[in-house]
C-alpha cells in the first residue's frame, strides 16, 4: 500500500513538473513551429543544424519537455521560421569597391574625358565592372552626372529628364526647352556626364548628348556593351547619321581581359581563405558569360550553403552552387 502511494506521488510530481515546463512556452510559436515541421517535411536533424541545436533539443521542444532556457530557444526558432518563410528582413551589405585591371583602364578613360573635356567610349561585356567603376568614380567625384539608359529610358526626352535633377531643374518641359536649359546650366561647370548602358540609346539620343557636349563644354563618356561602337559607326544606309557623334570620340577603351590576379582579389575579398583550387575554379567561371558578376554569384550561393548547412566551400560545393544559376 505504501509503495502504491509512493508511485502515485511520483506520478503526480512528474505531472506537476511537466505542467511547469509547458507553462513557459509561447503557445502560438510552438503551434506554428510544429505545423511548419509537419508540413515542410524538414527533419529535426536539419532544423537542428540550422539553429545550431541538437536533434534531441528539437524533439524535447516539440513535446514541451525541454529543460533548458525555453525563451532563448524560442528566439532561435522564431528567427528560423521567419527565414524559412521568406519574411526575415534582408540585410544588404554593400561590398567595398575592388580595383581591377579593367576598372583601372575604365577609370583612366573617365579621368581623360573629365579633365580634358573630351568624349570617350568604354566597351565591355556585362559583368566586367563597368557600372561599379562608374559608381565609384561618381562617389569620389560628386559633381559627376551619372545616368543609366535602359529599354524604358532611351529616347531624347527620357534621357534629358534623367539629367534634370543633377543640373538643378525640377520641371520637365519640351525636349527643346529641356536641352537648352540643361546646356545653359552645365556651361562652364567643368563637369563630367557618364551614360551607362548606352547601347540602349536610339540615334536621336546620341545627337542630344552630342549637342550637350558641344554647347556645354563638359566631358561625356558612353559606357556599354561591345555592340555600342558598331552602332555608333553606323550601319548600311544609316551610317551617315552617326558621323557627327563618331568623329567626336577622343578615346576608346575595349577588348578588356579577365586576369587571374583580379579574379583572385575579388573572390578573396568576398570570401577570405579560399583554397587555390577554388580560386582556379572561380577564375575559369569569370572567363565565361557574366564575367566577374557570374563568378561572384557562384560564390555567394556557396557561402549561403556554408551558412545554412555548415558546408565547407570546396570544388564540390562550388559545383553544386553553380547548378542554381543559368550557367552552361
Amino acid at each position: 500500500m505504501t509503495k502504491e502511494l509512493s508511485n502515485a506521488a511520483k506520478n503526480d510530481f512528474n505531472d506537476d513538473l511537466n505542467d511547469d515546463l509547458s507553462s513557459g512556452y509561447n503557445e502560438d510559436l510552438h503551434r506554428e513551429f510544429v505545423a511548419f515541421k509537419n508540413s515542410s517535411g524538414i527533419s529535426i536533424q536539419k532544423i537542428g543544424l540550422k539553429i545550431k541545436k541538437s536533434p534531441a533539443t528539437i524533439s524535447q521542444y516539440i513535446s514541451k519537455k525541454y529543460p533548458g532556457d525555453v525563451k532563448g530557444l524560442e528566439s532561435l526558432i522564431e528567427t528560423f521560421l521567419r527565414r524559412e518563410s521568406g519574411i526575415e528582413e534582408v540585410k544588404v551589405s554593400t561590398r567595398a569597391f575592388q580595383n581591377t585591371s579593367i576598372s583601372t583602364l575604365i577609370w583612366e578613360t573617365l579621368q581623360f574625358a573629365d579633365f580634358l573635356k573630351k568624349m570617350g567610349v568604354v566597351l565591355a561585356p556585362s559583368g566586367s565592372g563597368k557600372t561599379v567603376t562608374c559608381l565609384e568614380y561618381k562617389a569620389k567625384n560628386p559633381s559627376t552626372i551619372l545616368i543609366t539608359a535602359d529599354p524604358t529610358n532611351r529616347t531624347p526626352a527620357q534621357i534629358l529628364r534623367l539629367m534634370l535633377k543633377d543640373v538643378g531643374l525640377s520641371k520637365a518641359s519640351s525636349i527643346g526647352q529641356m536641352l537648352y536649359e540643361i546646356c545653359d546650366r552645365l556651361k562652364g561647370t567643368n563637369r563630367l556626364v557618364i551614360v551607362d548602358e548606352a547601347h540602349f540609346l536610339v540615334w536621336e539620343s546620341f545627337e542630344i548628348l552630342r549637342k550637350i557636349f558641344d554647347h556645354s563644354g563638359v566631358g561625356v563618356v558612353l559606357c556599354g556593351q561591345e555592340r555600342l561602337y558598331e552602332q555608333m559607326k553606323g550601319q548600311a544606309q544609316r551610317a551617315y547619321l552617326y558621323d557627327q557623334i563618331f568623329s567626336r570620340i577622343a578615346i576608346k577603351r575595349d577588348k578588356f581581359k579577365i586576369q587571374k590576379k583580379d579574379s583572385n582579389a575579388i573572390a578573396t575579398a568576398v570570401c577570405p581563405g579560399l583554397p587555390a583550387d577554388c580560386l582556379d575554379f572561380l577564375y575559369a567561371k569569370a572567363q565565361g558569360k557574366g564575367r566577374y558578376r557570374y563568378m561572384i554569384n557562384v560564390l555567394d550561393v556557396a557561402m549561403m550553403m556554408r551558412e545554412q548547412y555548415e558546408r565547407t566551400i570546396d570544388i564540390k560545393c562550388l559545383t553544386e552552387s553553380e547548378r542554381f544559376l543559368l550557367g552552361e
